[in-house]
């Protein structure tokens, strides 16, 4: 299993690093411009986002090899559980996730150190943490469509859910004003609006992860080549 892990952080090192350079980049950046007291609201919020971004595209690639390089079918003949071979790349995932709140962490804490803000550390952590939960849901049903129907179609159907949803976060309210719905909507907004909702989406991109998971291995066994 660690092994397999290795292999596909080890065909992405190049990424990785770029990345890390970037993302060190936009910190800096952060932190020039709130020394001069032009709080960059909109660099802070890329150091966030940076993370969750750069994981997806980083899985994206890895995805990209397999198909390319025939990943998937040369390890289906060699003597592994068919099982091994889908956790692999979750666990690929996982470790990614992990990198990418201990890099978020590092930068944000320098950033709060050098130029002191006005949110703690336990907010920072928070805000992290509910972004790592939401791209271990988006990269857990990437790799159930990955394995359901290819590297191609799954690529496809991720944008068209990213630009259903974008739709629907800029068009919805001006669609449903002054009807039934709007009304249903601001009554769950108003809901969300609790002590306990961080932690509800907390356990929303695991629980969405895990369950992608498992179908993921209900179905590879079920396929004998993914094209």
């Amino acid at each position: 299993m660690l092994a397999l892990v290795y292999k596909d952080l080890y065909q992405v090192r190049k990424s990785i690093m770029q990345v890390l350079a970037i993302w060190g980049f936009f910190a800096l950046i952060a932190i020039l411009s709130n020394l001069h007291g032009k709080s960059n609201y909109i660099t802070n919020v890329l150091v966030y986002l940076y993370g969750l971004m750069a994981v997806y595209a980083i899985v994206q690639q890895i995805l990209y090899n397999e198909d390319k390089y025939k990943g998937i079918y040369f390890m289906k003949t060699l003597p592994l559980k068919e099982s091994m071979i889908v956790d692999n790349k979750f666990v690929t995932v996982i470790v990614l996730d992990v990198l990418s709140f201990v890099v978020s962490f590092i930068l944000l804490g320098v950033i709060g150190i050098v130029t002191p803000q006005n949110i703690s550390l336990m907010d920072i952590i928070m805000n992290i943490l509910i972004l790592v939960s939401v791209n271990l849901a988006y990269c857990g049903i990437l790799l159930l469509l990955f394995f359901c129907v290819g590297p191609a179609k799954s690529r496809q159907y991720m944008s068209f859910i990213v630009i259903i949803l974008i739709l629907a976060i800029s068009l919805g309210p001006s669609l449903i004003q002054g009807t039934a719905a709007a009304e249903y909507i601001k009554d769950a907004i108003k809901l969300l609006d609790q002590p306990y909702t961080p932690f509800a989406f907390l356990l929303v991109g695991p629980l969405i992860y895990a369950a992608c998971w498992a179908a993921s291995l209900r179905v590879f066994k079920r396929k004998s080549y993914i094209s």
